[in-house]
């Protein structure tokens, strides 16, 4: 469902996880004339139908919504020019996933 390099792990691990709280992979459409998915990280709490995903010490939850835009050629990466990296073995998805805090909402451009 969805892979992590070893710079992805040592960059979520510098984030800091408030007790009680969950790392979530998250995706969400916006656009108004024109739909896209947009993929973000966020310190979030359980939702019901999460997936947790465990690498190494990391525990990751994704939500059946999100899940549906991901395969078993997904791969979370990270650089520090381009920070979080949503990637297949084809294609880049999305470069630039921002990682939200606690409460923080994603905020929304307009399309058109």
């Amino acid at each position: 469902m969805l892979q992590l390099t070893s710079q992805a792990i040592e960059a979520l691990r510098t984030q800091e996880i408030p007790t009680g709280s969950l790392l979530r992979f998250d995706a969400e459409l916006s656009g108004g004339c024109s739909t896209l998915v947009q993929f973000f990280l966020r310190i979030d709490e359980g939702r019901q139908g999460d997936t947790t995903i465990q690498v190494e010490d990391l525990s990751i939850v994704v939500d059946p919504f999100t899940q549906r835009y991901l395969d078993n050629n997904t791969v979370l990466d990270y650089t520090i020019e381009e920070g979080y990296i949503l990637r297949s073995d084809e294609e880049i998805w999305a470069e630039g996933i921002p990682f939200l805090a606690q409460g923080e909402v994603l905020t929304k451009g307009r399309s058109c």
